[in-house]
């Protein structure tokens, strides 16, 4: 042969490692002569035929490997592989179309074909995007991301993406407030990078108040067909809290051991009581809550006073609060009697209780004889997700 191509070592790995970007920015080929016309000319070729047939440019790249030098070919057939190896690792959804891959071959040909002579104009190597996940930023209206699994990456998938010179930019509806988002990317590989809006200062950004975004813009990437240019930005309330009615079962509560807050501690005459029941709601627990007073009318006007409180056992699940008790809040009962009457007095009751029973001391100093026991009616409890957990919308 009067024309030798000689190959580096390194550009066969380079070929293997970079996949369909084929060797694009690289100079493999070294020209220790004029370089044989028919080589060039098949190159030509199948740059022209992936011009109309992208699709099928594996048929294509085979068929030049069948035209070239026996070096030239050991290129071309890493390469098929390479690219093959590409499809079935990432799959063509997690990277570009199949026209896609022609027109990187075509580039990266042409990069080729330049370095053993110039002829073809190429523009500088660009970042390309052939997919993006999500394909939107979604916020809820009070601007909480609502990715998938209220995520906060994006994840996009394409070429040259460890390339530097590219931006995002977030834009408002007027376009007259921008935000730069460049600081949140991150590449993996040249074929993948990530946009982290959880990132704080970008979470700041984007939640930034009276600002309504339309999208970030893709500042500095190919325009290939089919490659997206702008990430979406949608405000859309979400979901409704879920809601469920917890019913709990009756229960009791004792009041006893009083203190004692004036006189001797006997109950010489008429007696005046109060007892009362209520519910005390918090964002994770519901409170049953007994409190009595009973004084003596008359004399030293004795007088005892006292409160207790029980939780109720709601089991409530992770992320769900409190939200509101259907059953009433409130209950209490009261009267008067004399010292000289029985120490026990029952009242049925309706609503939050169903029974009161109230001791009284007579006399004797017996202090402990004062006080009372409560039963509860059935209470039915309204429990919801809860939104600072949850992205959800609280019902009225």
């Amino acid at each position: 042969m009067n024309h030798i191509v000689t190959l580096h070592r390194s550009s066969r790995v380079i070929a293997i490692l970079a996949g369909l970007t084929l060797l694009a920015g690289c100079n493999p080929w070294q020209e220790t002569r004029n370089v044989v016309d028919p080589g060039l000319q098949a190159i030509d070729e199948a740059i022209a035929s992936l011009e109309t047939q992208s699709a099928d440019w594996q048929q294509i790249v085979s068929r030049l490997g069948d035209r070239l030098p026996e070096d030239a070919r050991a290129i071309v057939r890493d390469v098929e592989e390479a690219s093959r190896n590409v499809i079935a690792t990432g799959g063509v959804e997690a990277r570009c179309n199949v026209d896609f891959f022609g027109r990187r071959l075509k580039e990266s040909l042409q990069r080729l074909r330049n370095s053993i002579q110039p002829r073809y104009d190429m523009p500088p190597r660009l970042p390309v995007i052939c997919q993006v996940s999500p394909d939107v930023i979604n916020l809820t209206a009070d601007r909480r991301l609502d990715l998938p699994a209220r995520g906060t990456v994006v994840r996009m998938f394409g070429y040259n993406l460890d390339v530097q010179d590219r931006r995002m930019l977030l834009v408002s509806t007027t376009g007259s407030q921008l935000r730069d988002l460049t600081r949140c990317l991150d590449n993996s590989t040249t074929y993948q990078m990530t946009l982290n809006l959880g990132a704080n200062a970008c979470l700041d950004d984007i939640q930034a108040r009276g600002v309504a975004w339309r999208h970030v813009r893709l500042e500095g990437f190919a325009e290939e067909q089919g490659s997206p240019r702008t990430l979406p930005v949608t405000y859309a309330p979400p979901r409704a809290c879920a809601e469920r009615t917890v019913n709990l079962p009756a229960s009791r509560v004792s009041l006893t051991g009083l203190e004692h807050k004036r006189g001797d501690k006997d109950f010489w005459n008429r007696i005046s009581y109060a007892v009362s029941a209520g519910l005390q709601k918090e964002d994770r627990a519901v409170t049953l809550e007994v409190a009595m007073t009973a004084t003596e009318i008359g004399g030293d006007r004795t007088k005892f006073k006292g409160k207790t409180t029980s939780p109720l056992n709601i089991a409530l699940p992770d992320r769900y609060l409190v939200k509101s008790i259907s059953t009433p809040a409130q209950g209490s009962t009261d009267g008067e009697v004399d010292a000289g009457s029985t120490g026990t007095i029952e009242k049925a009751d309706v609503g939050l209780v169903s029974n009161w029973t109230v001791r009284l001391n007579k006399q004797g100093d017996d202090q402990d004889f004062v006080g009372a026991t409560v039963r509860f009616n059935p209470i039915v409890v309204q429990i919801a997700e809860d939104p600072t957990q949850v992205t959800c919308t609280p019902a009225p």
